[in-house]
C-alpha cells in the first residue's frame, strides 16, 4: 500500500519477504506548518529510532530491521526476551541486570531490573509496557523510584524492562493523544504490586551482604560477651571468684550545686 500527499494508492501485488515493510520519505513535504516545527535531522532520527526501539524491544518474537539513508542501523532477530533487552540496552545492563517475575491474581510482572551498582543520570532507559504497550506512568515511575530508594543515590535512575500484564479492563489507555500515558482503575493496587515486586528483586542484590550482617551479628555477641566477662569474671582454678563490684551513686551537697548553676549563669549571662 502506498499513500502519497494524503491519498491512498490502489494495492498491487509485490514481491516481498514476509513481514511488514514501512518506508518514509519526505515526510510533510506538502505540510509547510509541520516541516517548520522540526528539528535537526539527527534530532528528528532519534525520535525515530526511540519508537523502533520500544516496539522491538516489546516483541522479541519478531525480526525488526532499522534503516536511515540506506544504511541499515538495526538489525534485530528472533530473539528471547533477554537477548533482545541485552541487544537494546547493551552488556553492561545485561551484566547487572536481575530477573522479575512475579504475579498476583490478575497482575503479572516480567522483565529485567538493574542491580543498584548499574543506575543512569536520566529516565532514557526506563521501558515499562502495559499489556505490550509502552508508557510513561507516574504511579509506576513512583513505585520503581520507592522500591529503589534505600539503595540508589537520589541524583541516579534505575534502569530496567519491565512488561505489565493486567485485565484491559483495569487501565485506560485513551487518556493521552499519543497513548503514552495510562490510566489505572485501582492505581494504589498497582503502585503496591509493583513495589513489591522490585523490593524482592533487589533483595537479591543483599544476598552478598549477608556475611557482613553474620559478622555483625558475632560482633555484638562478642561485645555481649566481653560485657559480660567484664561485669562477672571467669574464675581462674585454684582461685577464688570474683565477686562483681556494685557503684552507686552518691550524693552532691546542695551548696555544691548551687555553684555549679551560678557559674553557668555566669557563663552564659
Amino acid at each position: 500500500m502506498i499513500a502519497i500527499d494524503g491519498t491512498l494508492h490502489p494495492v498491487e501485488p509485490a514481491a516481498h519477504a514476509p513481514g511488514t515493510s514501512v518506508e518514509v520519505v519526505d515526510i510533510y513535504f506538502n505540510t509547510p506548518a509541520r516541516r517548520k516545527f522540526l528539528k535537526s535531522e539527527n534530532t528528528e532520527y532519534a525520535h525515530c529510532e526511540a519508537v523502533f526501539e520500544r516496539i522491538a524491544l516489546a516483541h522479541p518474537q519478531v525480526e525488526f530491521l532499522l534503516r536511515h539513508n540506506g544504511k541499515v542501523i538495526w538489525r534485530l532477530p528472533v530473539q528471547t526476551l533477554a537477548e533482545r533487552v541485552g541487544a537494546l540496552l547493551g552488556k553492561d545492563f545485561v551484566a547487572a541486570a536481575l530477573p522479575v517475575e512475579t504475579s498476583a491474581g490478575q497482575l503479572s510482572l516480567t522483565g529485567f531490573i538493574a542491580s543498584p551498582t548499574y543506575s543512569k543520570a536520566s529516565r532514557d532507559a526506563q521501558y515499562f509496557y502495559v499489556n505490550g504497550r509502552f508508557v510513561r506512568d507516574k504511579t509506576a515511575q513512583h513505585a520503581l523510584r520507592q522500591a529503589y530508594r534505600d539503595v540508589l543515590h537520589h541524583d541516579r535512575f534505575p534502569v530496567y524492562a519491565l512488561f505489565l500484564t493486567m485485565d484491559p479492563a483495569g487501565v485506560d489507555v485513551n487518556v493521552h493523544p499519543t497513548k503514552i500515558e495510562v490510566r489505572f482503575r485501582e492505581s494504589q493496587a498497582i503502585h503496591q504490586f509493583l513495589f513489591h515486586s522490585i523490593n524482592k528483586a533487589l533483595a537479591a542484590t543483599t544476598a552478598g551482604a549477608a556475611p557482613a550482617v553474620t559478622l555483625a551479628e558475632s560482633s555484638a555477641e562478642a561485645l555481649t560477651a566481653a560485657t559480660e566477662s567484664r561485669t562477672h569474671p571467669t574464675p581462674q582454678s585454684g582461685q577464688t571468684p570474683v565477686q562483681p563490684v556494685i557503684y552507686q551513686q552518691q550524693s552532691i551537697p546542695l551548696h555544691v550545686a548551687r555553684e555549679a548553676v551560678q557559674g553557668y549563669d555566669t557563663l552564659f549571662a
